[in-house]
């Protein structure tokens, strides 16, 4: 049995520690049992966030290089990423999107939209859209979190390569632990704009 390969770019725990990279691992672990995958390991840098920096430029450089040399080595039949919802980031998804269309054509690319701010990001500016518009052109499928997000992509660009899965959890890890019939939550979160969470609610 020959089975089909598949190339992921993105986080993974333990050198990332929020929802996507779990989501990864959890995806990840599924395509193994049915797919050959090979990981190329982003390391996210979370200072100054939606700004360029040498490390970010570096970081992107020495994944792109990685890509290229799989590429060369196997043809690969999927090649799988989540999408980054910022403009540098978009960007940085088109940008690996053409090298890997640009080395290996028959090669599916599937795109992950692990966010829930996708309409909010997109009706930002028409440079936003014009982005997506070229991601969606050349990707293969597009994954989403709702239906509310499949309807508005469907509106938006007439295409019927996206579709909806929903966000996940490993219930191994949920645990809820009871003390003076209070609960008390720890969050840990990037605390930026497009999180929804602000300095000044946490101060109150």
């Amino acid at each position: 049995l020959i089975l089909r390969k598949v190339l992921f770019l993105g986080e993974l725990p333990p050198q990332s520690i929020n929802g996507i990279a779990i989501s990864n691992q959890i995806n990840i672990e599924l395509l193994k049992e049915i797919f050959l995958v090979t990981i190329v390991l982003e390391t996210p840098i979370l200072t100054k966030h939606s700004k360029i920096t040498l490390n970010k430029f570096s970081n992107n450089l020495f994944n792109a290089l990685t890509i290229i040399k799989y590429l060369y080595k196997n043809n690969y039949d999927y090649f799988y990423m989540v999408y980054s919802n910022s403009f540098f980031g978009a960007i940085k998804s088109l940008f690996f999107i053409y090298i890997v269309n640009a080395f290996n054509k028959k090669c599916k690319i599937n795109i992950h939209v692990h966010r829930g701010d996708l309409q909010f990001f997109l009706n930002k500016s028409n440079i936003n859209i014009f982005i997506f518009k070229l991601i969606e052109k050349k990707s293969n499928k597009i994954l989403l979190l709702s239906l509310n997000d499949l309807k508005f992509l469907s509106n938006k660009f007439k295409s019927s390569k996206s579709y909806v899965l929903k966000n996940c959890i490993n219930r191994e890890s949920c645990f809820i632990e009871k003390r003076n019939n209070k609960i008390k939550f720890l969050y840990l979160s990037n605390y930026i704009f497009e999180k929804g969470i602000f300095w000044y609610h946490l101060m109150e």
